[in-house]
């Protein structure tokens, strides 16, 4: 009521004259939208909302170096899981091999045929020569008729002994080295072929080098290597049936 009739303020209650009110309201409006303030905002907003231009060509500038770090070593990744997983699929069809000739039970040819003869020993056949020889092996079998007819026990016989499979090695890893390194006599003992046989019906171990068959050493390697960055790794096989990849 007291703000109607025009009465002089009351400062202790808060209460003012309609005039003062007005006045007191257009000054604070004249100060809010003033170009000082209004600029604050805009500046404010600009700042919360986007990236100015130095940090988009400081950020693409980071994504290029780790692309081409990233692209720089993809050769030695690829290569790398290729070989690691050569290494161990030829340690499976090792023991693929072992495991067949403790079966004592006939075998499926390459070529889809059931052979009618239980198998004399399993082995696999590596070959160290430059090429497609090197990029493979052969798993094959012997059994008596063979044997008896043309040739030793414990030694691959191209064209006579059946063949299990021939597997290629992955992107092109190759063997590079088969040999022996044990205590002497068999220390320094290098191949260019060789083959591991495991024999039936208790899957012992026979190595064959060169033609030379059986060599009594306690253990044979075959390396493995990477097409460019030359990267090893080691497929050793015992005579105590053993097989282990490194």
């Amino acid at each position: 009521m007291r703000i109607l009739l025009g009465c002089p303020p009351d400062k202790k209650l808060g209460i003012y004259p309609v005039r003062e009110s007005k006045k007191r309201i257009s000054i604070f409006m004249r100060v809010l939208f003033s170009q000082p303030a209004l600029s604050l905002a805009r500046s404010r907003r600009h700042s919360l909302t986007g990236f100015t231009m130095i940090e988009i060509v400081v950020m693409l500038g980071i994504l290029v170096l780790v692309s081409a770090m990233i692209l720089g070593n993809f050769t030695g990744f690829n290569e790398n899981g290729a070989l690691i997983r050569a290494a161990q699929e030829v340690g499976v069809n090792l023991r693929k091999a072992q495991n067949t000739s403790l079966a004592v039970a006939r075998v499926t040819k390459q070529d889809g045929t059931l052979y009618p003869y239980s198998p004399k020993s399993v082995g696999i056949h590596f070959d160290k020569t430059a090429g497609t020889a090197s990029q493979q092996y052969t798993m094959f079998f012997e059994d008596p008729t063979n044997i008896s007819g043309s040739g030793p026990l414990g030694l691959y016989q191209p064209g006579i002994d059946p063949i299990i499979s021939v597997t290629s090695l992955l992107r092109g890893v190759a063997v590079k080295r088969i040999y022996i390194d044990a205590p002497s006599p068999c220390n320094n003992l290098e191949y260019t072929q060789a083959d591991v046989i495991f024999t039936a019906p208790e899957a012992n171990v026979i190595f064959s080098g060169d033609g030379a068959s059986p060599i009594n050493c306690a253990y044979m390697k075959i390396d493995l290597v990477s097409p460019t960055l030359n990267l090893t790794k080691t497929v050793t096989v015992r005579l105590t049936g053993q097989i282990s990849v490194q």
